[in-house]
């Protein structure tokens, strides 16, 4: 029986985005997004941890729901 190479997971991403004019933090991506949310989507930074996705937010945006633009 053949040894198979066990495959490393991938972290799951957690993504900034503002989305409908909001900020927005989702595991989603952007092409998921785009079909969630419409074309009007931009994608910020992305994290491994959902705590630091929001702390990106709230640094530079002033949090998850806060208005923004494309």
């Amino acid at each position: 029986m053949p040894v198979q190479k066990a495959e490393a997971l991938e972290p799951e991403r957690y993504t900034v985005y503002c989305a409908d004019d909001r900020i927005q933090v989702s595991f989603w991506d952007i092409e998921q997004m785009k079909v969630r949310a419409g074309s009007n989507v931009c994608q910020f930074q992305s994290y491994t941890s959902y705590s630091s996705a929001l702390n990106f937010a709230q640094k530079n945006f002033g949090g998850e729901g806060a208005t923004c633009s494309c």
